[in-house]
């Protein structure tokens, strides 16, 4: 018996499909089964073992139709693509400095993003509406209520009786807060705020430290639960389950990392910024939206920057003495004189300024430390075949003589400070919005390049 005829029907039957929609049937393996371009989501395998529907991706959730995805508080996004960031939850996408940027409260002196509802809400005293046939309205700070009462030209969020709003526009209890004056400890409330009049002011206990709003939460390291959480404001959260009790750490452990000094958790270097800040001596990247160490400081192996020592790339080094620094990727490579230096080996090509040595266009790469490709000339790792390819395989093309990707005419540009900072191919200049253009007696090929204008061109209507 063939099961041929059956396995051509199937196909008929799979070519015929829309693009699936989000919590609609998908599969990996067959084009015409994938989940809608553009929805920031994936097709994601289920409990079962061998269904698959299409998921949010992560830092996302989904639209009022439950149709696509769009970026959560935090969640990183793009200048170009609308769907990131949900502006049904007042969310808009913060430039850092350009295309790449993270979702934030669209009005950030106005509005707070409150976590119990994922959604940002109007501050204590400001604007305020609630809307019957919009979900989210515009609500109001957790212990506050819309008053919109007779009289009132605009509605705004008052406290409710035994709250008061602090400098950020929360309502706390009276006296709840780090540094309140108090006559004793039942007027700072223990038992709610963990709170103790000391001096005449209310200080945090032991086990808890104020966070930037006056509220004590938990330390770093410290037990946690729903009711006794941890300074997430410094990007620390609890790792409990439902029901259980856990501890205090960063929220992303993948991609950051605690700095003791100021008692909060930072962006690891090397790693995508995901809403916390860079560590220290390291700041973000506007292309690819990772964190990079400054000049003059290297990535460690657990992520922060500490400062270039002897030898680095390009210093003298001896076989038998200081090996250059592991990190750096370089090798003690001799020249034709015999002179040794840290060089890079030939599947690398050193960073800006020439702190490490990175791998070059097409070579094999994956997303740790050492295999990292060459982000400052506009490469990435291409992780569907895990070669180093250009940022934007449409907008760039690959340079082999400059060994460096550079962005085709008509594509987004910039003139940075770097030799290969998001330049134009030969013979075209960034011109601001407008993106690349040919120069002045240069003309636009069919392959988006610039050639002189008195050359002449084929006359393509003699292949006809």
């Amino acid at each position: 018996m063939s099961f041929y005829p059956i396995f051509c029907i199937t196909l008929l039957f799979f070519s015929a499909v829309e693009p699936a929609y989000l919590g609609e049937p998908c599969h990996p393996l067959v084009p015409d089964l994938h989940c809608v371009t553009g929805g920031n989501m994936h097709c994601a395998l289920q409990q079962d073992g061998f269904s698959y529907r299409c998921e949010c991706n992560y830092h996302h959730n989904s639209n009022l139709a439950g149709t696509y995805c769009h970026g959560t508080y935090g969640a990183g996004c793009v200048e170009f693509k609308a769907l990131d960031c949900n502006a049904h939850r007042r969310m808009s996408c913060f430039l850092e400095p350009v295309f790449i940027g993270t979702c934030y409260c669209s009005n950030p002196s106005t509005l707070m993003y409150r976590e119990d509802i994922d959604s940002c809400v109007a501050r204590a005293g400001r604007s305020c509406h609630m809307n019957a046939t919009t979900p989210f309205g515009l609500s109001c700070v957790p212990n506050s209520d819309c008053d919109d009462a007779a009289g009132t030209e605009v509605p705004n969020c008052k406290c409710r009786p035994g709250y008061d709003p602090d400098v950020e526009g929360r309502c706390v209890r009276s006296g709840g807060l780090h540094g309140a004056q108090c006559d004793n400890s039942d007027t700072c409330d223990y038992d709610v705020h963990h709170l103790i009049c000391l001096e005449g002011t209310c200080q945090c206990g032991s086990g808890y430290v104020p966070n930037s709003f006056g509220k004590c939460v938990r330390v770093y390291g410290a037990k946690c639960s729903e009711v006794d959480p941890c300074d997430t404001a410094n990007y620390i959260g609890c790792s409990s389950t439902s029901g259980h009790p856990g501890v205090c750490t960063c929220e992303e452990v993948e991609h950051q990392i605690y700095e003791e000094s100021i008692r909060a958790c930072r962006t690891k270097a090397r790693k995508y910024y995901g809403g916390a800040p860079c560590v220290a001596n390291a700041a973000r990247q506007s292309i690819n939206g990772t964190c990079e160490c400054d000049p003059g400081f290297i990535a460690t192996h657990e992520g922060r920057c500490r400062p270039v020592e002897f030898p680095e790339l390009g210093d003298p080094c001896e076989a038998d003495g200081p090996t250059c620094i592991a990190d750096t990727w370089s090798e003690c490579t001799a020249d034709a004189n015999n002179a040794t230096s840290c060089q890079c080996p030939p599947d690398r090509s050193s960073d800006q300024p020439g702190h490490r040595c990175y791998l070059r266009y097409g070579q094999r790469c994956v997303d740790v430390a050492g295999r990292y490709c060459n982000t400052d000339r506009q490469l990435e790792c291409d992780l569907f075949v895990n070669l180093c390819r250009c940022f934007n395989q449409f907008n760039t093309i690959y340079d082999a003589g400059r060994d460096a990707c550079f962005v085709l005419t008509g594509g987004k540009c910039t003139n940075g400070d770097t030799e290969f900072d998001q330049r134009c191919v030969d013979n075209a200049s960034c011109q601001g919005s407008n993106g690349c253009r040919c120069d002045a007696g240069f003309v636009e090929t069919e392959d988006r390049r610039c050639t002189p204008a008195s050359t002449s061109l084929p006359d393509y209507d003699s292949f006809h």
